[in-house]
């Protein structure tokens, strides 16, 4: 949006409605700028950076709709968010990721298994398909 510009039309009227336009988009963007500001804080205030050594016991945290890679079930609605519990078996210590996979120009990851521990056709209907345990 073009900022406003004092004098710029002939009509008293229409120069008095954009001067208002203007101060009233200030307000918008001064208040969403704090509102933002406070949803920082509150969400900083929640959030904790947590380090898991060796042999420490973690719950796996799944979204129902959108994380369904660990149990199949038919009603997400009322399936549990935490599974567990599982041991820390890798690495010295491990952190959660901060920098996001490369993804290609569509938008989507190219995974890279390191090795494929089984293999099993499962056919439905007239199709096989073929799965694998990376």
């Amino acid at each position: 949006m073009l900022p406003y510009e004092p004098s710029s039309t002939r009509v008293q009227a229409g120069d008095e409605e954009l001067r208002n336009k203007e101060l009233i988009n200030k307000l918008v963007q001064e208040n969403l700028k704090e509102a933002q500001a406070k949803m920082k804080l509150y969400a900083d205030r929640k959030r904790a950076d947590k380090e898991f050594q060796v042999g420490d016991k973690v719950y796996l945290r799944l979204h129902p709709y959108q994380q369904i890679s660990v149990v199949m079930r038919r009603n997400l609605k009322l399936s549990p968010r935490y599974y567990g519990t599982y041991m820390v078996i890798v690495g010295e210590h491990i952190r959660p990721f901060t920098e996001l996979p490369e993804v290609t120009t569509e938008a989507t990851l190219e995974p890279e298994p390191e090795m494929i521990l089984n293999r099993r056709m499962i056919k439905k209907g007239q199709r096989a398909r073929v799965e694998m345990l990376v």
